[in-house]
């Protein structure tokens, strides 16, 4: 400070025009008047006084800086790029950043800084269209406002579902947008974005809808682009608190629900007709898109899970009941049961011990195995999976086996020949393969309590596996899905309920 007014002072004494002796010198003399050191007197008070107003500018204007750049609110955008901008109060964009790398590859090009942010919404929205990352076929849009005041992200959530949903009509004509607003203290969300690498709100979001759906978990979610998140949101009717949709999800690339149903039905060989408890519920399995199509015809139940984009039967499942014909499944006493989540638990904490890739889907199903209730639980990773039969009561891994699953598979996570390429037409079908394995255990249908198909990959070749069940048999098939040759066959007696 010391130094500043000295400077100034040696500036104001050189650039002052020197006129007081003229002043004084066109002045009367008084009595008992003496001329002033107009150096002493003045020049002080000059100084300092310039020195004060020098030194409130320059603090003024830091402050000025300062507030003008200070984070106000904070606005994430999610297609598959996701970014994120930080606003000033004036809602400007101050600063940015990418939350993946197709964000980065989007800022790369994008200077939106000043902007308003509604127009460096649309700038980016622009943007990642003319990179392919938007069309009539990908039109989905998460935007996520994040402020202290609550009414003010709200607001600003209305203005960018507005302007967002214009800017998406104007480039393909549809659009999809859903807003909402976030909250500081959600310390969940924030744990799920980190873990899974994607911004906070998507994390926000996903957290809703497995509030509304426990069978959709993070590890299916996370890595879905935002128009198959939407897909699964409006398809499945799920209706999410605080949150604010205009416009549908594209489903160009995919099957109808009603397609699915139509291809369950022909490959069970009934017809809707005698169908009761339908439930057709799209899907996420092992990074794919899948419909889950569920219903009973004359006490028999089917479940079929199908192929989202190829229409392919992946799985199927067909069990009678088996309460001596009263079209009532026996009551099973669970109380003393471990449960599915500490099923579950057991079977991840058993799979890091040999494998520490990361678990992309699983399935936990309460079964009767050899007169015994256990949970069936199956872990999958991107190239392996592995399934255990738990214990329901001690929570003893009573069977567990592991198996290649990405040989054979094509881009769409279907089979094919090894070119990779899909051909349903030369595999034999589900239908044909369960025939094949009826006609060897000699079993009537009738004896059949329980069947089961699934296509699948074994060291490089395309099989079927094949579960037939009888009251106090078992038998398990892997067939040829081309050729329809038995691979392997296992044959075994179990106990039923009474442990007999």
């Amino acid at each position: 400070m010391k130094n500043i007014e000295e400077r100034l002072k040696k500036e104001i004494e050189s650039s002052t025009p020197d006129v007081l002796d003229g002043i004084l010198s066109s002045c009367k003399e008084r009595n008992g008047y003496k001329p002033m050191d107009k150096k002493r007197k003045i020049l002080p008070v000059v100084a300092l006084a310039a020195s004060f107003a020098i030194i409130f500018g320059a603090v003024f204007g830091v402050i000025m800086h300062t507030n003008s750049n200070a984070v106000d609110s904070v606005v994430s955008i999610d297609v598959n790029p996701s970014v994120e901008l930080q606003l000033n109060k004036k809602e400007k964009v101050v600063s940015l950043k990418a939350v993946n790398d197709d964000g980065a590859e989007i800022l790369k090009d994008s200077d939106v800084i000043g902007m308003t942010a509604e127009a460096a919404v649309e700038v980016l929205l622009s943007e990642m269209a003319d990179k392919g990352y938007i069309d009539s076929d990908k039109n989905s849009v998460l935007i996520s406002v994040k402020n202290k005041d609550k009414k003010q992200a709200d607001a600003l959530s209305d203005k960018l579902l507005d302007s967002a949903y214009k800017c998406m009509g104007e480039k393909h004509g549809k659009g999809a947008v859903i807003t909402q607003s976030l909250s500081e203290n959600e310390d969940s969300a924030k744990a799920l974005a980190d873990e899974y690498g994607i911004s906070h709100g998507k994390a926000k979001l996903i957290k809703k809808i497995m509030e509304k759906d426990s069978l959709l978990t993070p590890d299916k979610l996370a890595g879905l682009p935002m128009n198959d998140l939407n897909l699964l949101i409006q398809q499945n009717k799920i209706e999410l608190d605080e949150v604010k949709c205009k416009g549908h999800a594209s489903d160009a690339t995919y099957i109808t629900a009603d397609a699915a149903k139509l291809s369950a039905f022909a490959e069970a060989g009934v017809t809707e007709e005698n169908v009761t408890e339908l439930k057709v519920k799209m899907d996420c399995e092992h990074k794919v898109m899948v419909y889950e199509v569920e219903f009973t015809v004359d006490g028999v139940e089917y479940e079929y899970e199908i192929h989202a984009t190829t229409g392919e039967i992946l799985d199927s499942e067909i069990e009678k009941d088996d309460d001596e014909g009263d079209g009532k499944k026996p009551s099973v006493d669970t109380s003393s049961f471990i449960g599915e989540d500490e099923a579950l638990n057991i079977a991840k904490t058993e799979l890091a011990k040999a494998d520490t890739a990361e678990i992309v889907d699983f399935k936990v199903k309460l079964d009767e195995d050899d007169g015994v209730y256990v949970y069936d639980v199956t872990l999958k990773t991107d190239s392996k999976k592995y399934e255990y039969e738990i214990d329901t009561k001690t929570g003893e891994i009573l069977s567990n086996s592991a198996k290649s699953i990405n040989k054979g598979e094509n881009a769409n996570g279907g089979h094919g020949k090894h070119d990779g390429a899909l051909v349903q037409d030369s595999y034999i079908g589900n239908d044909k393969a369960l025939e094949i394995a009826v006609a060897d255990s000699k079993l009537s249908e009738n004896d059949l309590i329980h069947k089961k198909a699934r296509l699948d990959d074994d060291d490089g070749i395309v099989v079927y596996e094949i579960t037939l069940k009888t009251a106090n048999e078992k038998y398990e098939y892997e067939i040829n899905a081309t050729t329809g040759e038995i691979i392997e066959s296992e044959h075994k007696t179990v106990k039923n309920k009474n442990g007999k």
